[in-house]
């Protein structure tokens, strides 16, 4: 059974637990699924119940997805993502993408913790990425590519649209009427293989190319969303500064421990976000 086909069995599978196709999805990233609002009305499936899914055993990111209302919408949250320092492919890395695309999402939400290189920015605020580098040196469209004997020009896609200028103008909008505004950023978002963090000299590169964060995920899952027509909102929270910017030593629990603090402002205002998409 190829890709393609592990796809429809995983997203037929999600379907009819859910009992609906679904039309917005969120992608949590490390920190953010402990300090999930409960959805409404929840429905909850472990990744390991869903034939063919990857499962996710990072600290901090949970393997499950929880469907329900959320602000004005109904929601389907995927507590904890795949990444290549994992081991996993690129097509595992976005199938999570590519199943909600089977599922009918038009809109995905896409978070992550990432090491802020703008020395304007502090741990606690949230970047709303406005464009990215893919320094990961992979690219899921070349085995989809491949999977379709190259027959196809649709994979020569544009992206330089991919985080489309009025969702993020809705964001800000909606954290302005919460009040939050001070700590919402927008920059470009780098992203690495990991799983070790960056050395100076890199972060300096980073910098001089025109980087204001940088993490490990997050770039692949939106070439895919791109490549599905799915628009994307890309959602940083500074989680620490990066090496060279910052003499504190970087240590993933500290990280999950800032994110989960500002996940918080960041749930409030995605749920009114959610009451103008």
């Amino acid at each position: 059974m190829d890709y393609l086909e592990r796809v429809e069995k995983s997203a037929e599978f999600i379907r009819t637990r859910l009992g609906t196709d679904v039309r917005y999805a969120v992608i949590l990233g490390s920190g953010f699924a402990s300090v999930l609002p409960p959805p409404r009305n929840e429905i909850r499936i472990d990744y390991s119940e869903v034939p063919f899914f990857p499962d996710s055993v990072i600290r901090g990111q949970g393997s499950q997805i929880r469907y329900g209302g959320f602000g004005s919408k109904k929601v389907m949250f995927f507590c904890g993502r795949f990444h290549l320092y994992q081991g996993v492919s690129p097509l595992e890395v976005v199938m999570p993408i590519v199943v909600a695309a089977k599922l009918g999402v038009k809109l995905m939400v896409l978070t992550n913790a990432s090491g802020g290189i703008n020395r304007s920015f502090k741990p606690g605020n949230i970047m709303l990425i406005r464009d990215h580098i893919n320094f990961m040196g992979e690219n899921p469209l070349v085995e989809l590519y491949s999977l379709r004997n190259g027959n196809s020009e649709d994979f020569f896609i544009d992206m330089g649209n991919a985080y489309p200028v009025h969702l993020i103008e809705k964001f800000i909008s909606s954290a302005k009427r919460l009040g939050y505004e001070s700590v919402v950023k927008c920059g470009v978002y780098v992203g690495v293989k990991g799983p070790n963090y960056e050395t100076p000299a890199e972060i300096k590169f980073f910098a001089k190319a025109g980087a204001d964060a940088v993490g490990m995920s997050t770039v692949l899952e939106v070439i895919a969303a791109v490549y599905q027509k799915i628009e994307v909102l890309g959602v940083s929270i500074i989680s620490n500064m990066a090496a060279g910017i910052s003499p504190h030593i970087l240590n993933h629990r500290e990280v999950l421990a800032v994110v989960s603090d500002a996940a918080g402002k960041f749930f409030a205002i995605l749920s009114e976000f959610f009451r103008f998409v």
